[in-house]
């Protein structure tokens, strides 16, 4: 389970990633010599977890807030390989969940923002806003 938090000052916008890089070898570099070919192993990586950015400003006298949010949400499933002359190659089954928009919320409530389900496994994104 991610959890992340955010405090914002009215009209700033902030961001926040948890959860860490995944590397795998996802190609060969080939080189050709005098009669050999050698193969230079290619490190790629993904995010396994989720970065959230969000602007938020207070309307209607404080009592609700506009905010602006943009989430994703990626998830390593499973790691296949795949057979090369130089040796194997990692392909990741790579789950990305995406919310974006622009909406108001009441201050002190919370809202689903974002769901998805893989494999009997739910997502939910909340997000609430409270003011000081």
């Amino acid at each position: 389970m991610d959890t992340l938090g955010l405090r914002l000052r009215d009209g700033q916008r902030l961001a926040s990633v948890s959860g860490s890089r995944r590397k795998y070898i996802g190609d060969f570099d080939v080189e050709v010599a005098v009669k050999s070919v050698l193969g230079d192993p290619i490190v790629k990586s993904v995010l396994d977890g989720t970065s959230l950015d969000v602007w938020s400003a207070p309307i209607g006298r404080g009592a609700e807030l506009a905010l602006d949010l943009q989430l994703q949400r990626g998830t390593v499933r499973e790691m296949r390989q795949a057979t090369s002359m130089h040796g194997p190659i990692e392909c990741p089954v790579y789950g990305v969940l995406r919310s974006m928009g622009t909406f108001t919320l009441p201050s002190g409530s919370t809202r689903i923002v974002g769901a998805s389900s893989s494999g009997g496994d739910v997502t939910l994104v909340l997000l609430t806003a409270t003011r000081p």
